[in-house]
């Protein structure tokens, strides 16, 4: 069974190269697409910067306001005391375990509601030294110039990666059509081995042909003389 280049060649078609194919593809693939412009404004980068900054404050609950809370709490909590230590309210036998407990109770909702209101005043001074650090004028030209040096430099990489897969393609067409060459010079060969296949085969039966036609004459010779 004849192979389909094989084909080909008998037929007078163009032979194909599973190498040659794979190759265009790759180089279709590689091919330097055009991309959009990596610089943003800074007004947008300064706006962007913001908004990430007042959202991280956000979800770490340091915007919240908790002293109008914590009044409350301290209100309640005295009235709360305050019910605790009146003589009118509970029997003469539970003033002493009373008056002992309430002070206990009131401090400890004191201590806790203190701490509270370090924590959020620290989450408040921190988004509020930031904020500051981000509205600094030197400070922001820094950025911008930091974030400027930056962009330059993903966009000099960018154009380096274009200059590769530029490269690269061309690479891949100049190795396609060595192969095309490669591919077309093996056929040239199979194709004259062919012929020559074909020549020993044609040769082998014109030398059987004479060895029979002599053959013949010298029987033919023979018996002639006998006669």
């Amino acid at each position: 069974m004849l192979s389909y280049n094989e084909y080909c060649i008998e037929n007078g078609r163009a032979s194909r190269d599973v190498a040659g194919i794979r190759r265009k593809f790759n180089s279709l693939v590689n091919f330097p697409k055009p991309t959009g412009d990596p610089t943003c404004p800074p007004e947008v980068k300064r706006a962007k910067e913001a908004s990430r900054m007042i959202t991280e404050s956000v979800e770490f609950g340091g915007l919240d306001d908790m002293d109008d809370d914590d009044d409350s709490w301290d209100e309640q909590h005295d009235e709360h005391a305050e019910g605790l230590d009146d003589p009118n309210l509970y029997a003469s036998s539970r003033h002493s375990s009373t008056r002992s407990e309430a002070p206990a109770a009131k401090r400890g909702a004191s201590e806790v509601v203190t701490v509270s209101k370090k924590k959020n005043k620290a989450n408040v001074n921190g988004v509020m030294d930031s904020l500051a650090a981000f509205l600094d004028v030197d400070k922001r030209d820094e950025r911008e110039r930091s974030s400027e040096v930056i962009a330059m430099y993903r966009q000099q990489i960018e154009h380096l990666r274009q200059d590769c897969r530029e490269l690269r393609c061309k690479l891949d067409e100049k190795q396609q059509k060595l192969d095309e060459k490669q591919q077309k010079l093996d056929d040239e060969r199979l194709f004259a081995a062919r012929l020559d296949s074909q020549f020993q085969r044609e040769r082998a039966e014109l030398a059987a042909e004479r060895d029979r036609a002599l053959q013949k004459l010298l029987v033919y010779e023979l018996m002639n003389g006998k006669s």
